[in-house]
């Protein structure tokens, strides 16, 4: 989720990605944006206010601004409260949350606003990657997934610096990549929040080469053997062998496009 302010930080605040509960920010586009215009715009709005490099941002904006949702969606919500109550990013009468400014554009002049609509137009998959670590099974959702030789058969995906989930994966070498089908909408928003028991009321089988879960009702699914990463700006690139994979022919894929998860016939519906 980001809340973006407009015209350097004095315009309306606009919540923004808010099907996106892994990470929460307030950007502006301004090059050196005023600390105190900032937190005017967001008290003005009633949603919070910027303390130094932070902004504490009012729960219950938030809430109203994402608009009408599903329970699914409040339930994601709720667990991105709780990660954060845990790391204490709560304000002491629990009715803020501390999110992160991103202050401007980068020496590029690609702004991160403009870099996510337009790449939010490229249609993906979504993919739920699964490893069983010594401390149990482990997943987080993942749309940076695709496929990039045939021989040898190898995959790439890229997970971002802030997982606390890939180093788990990592550790054991060998993990599952689940092709999430149109009605998994709610097993992608589970795994996609940090703490938790991601795994409650999913159900999965150990894959037979790498042990890992792999998840009932996918599209498809892969098992791989990680065979190299290497770092790239905010994120790894990850490159795995498949070891096996399968795919069900009668499902309809879980699509992200313009910052939203849906199935393909509501993107379909979009661009009519």
């Amino acid at each position: 989720m980001l809340v973006y302010l407009p015209d350097g930080g004095r315009g309306l605040p606009q919540l923004r990605a808010a099907e996106d509960l892994g990470g929460l920010s307030v950007r502006t586009e301004a090059s050196s944006p005023d600390g105190e215009i900032l937190s005017r715009t967001l008290r003005a709005a009633g949603a919070g206010e910027v303390v130094g490099d932070h902004a504490w941002l009012d729960i219950s904006w938030l809430r109203a601004a994402a608009g009408e949702r599903d329970a699914d969606w409040h339930g994601g919500f709720a667990a991105m409260l709780d990660y954060a109550r845990a790391r204490g990013w709560l304000s002491a009468d629990g009715r803020r949350v501390r999110a992160h400014v991103d202050r401007g554009r980068r020496p590029d002049g690609i702004s991160s606003e403009c870099y996510r609509d337009v790449l939010g137009h490229f249609v993906t998959g979504v993919t739920v990657v699964t490893a069983m670590h010594t401390d149990g099974p482990v997943g987080f959702t993942c749309q940076s997934f695709g496929a990039l030789s045939l021989d040898p058969p190898l995959v790439l995906l890229c997970p971002g610096k802030t997982s606390t989930s890939w180093p788990k994966v990592a550790a054991s070498g060998r993990f599952g990549v689940n092709v999430l089908a149109h009605d998994q909408l709610a097993v992608a928003r589970g795994f996609a929040v940090s703490g938790g028991d991601k795994f409650a009321g999913v159900g999965w089988e150990a894959g037979r080469f790498s042990g890992a879960p792999m998840l009932s009702g996918t599209l498809a699914w892969l098992e791989c053997g990680l065979e190299s990463v290497q770092e790239a700006g905010d994120h790894w690139i990850v490159v795995a062998r498949v070891l096996d994979l399968a795919a069900v022919a009668d499902r309809e894929p879980l699509t992200f496009f313009r910052g939203a998860l849906a199935g393909m016939a509501t993107v379909l519906e979009r661009l009519s």
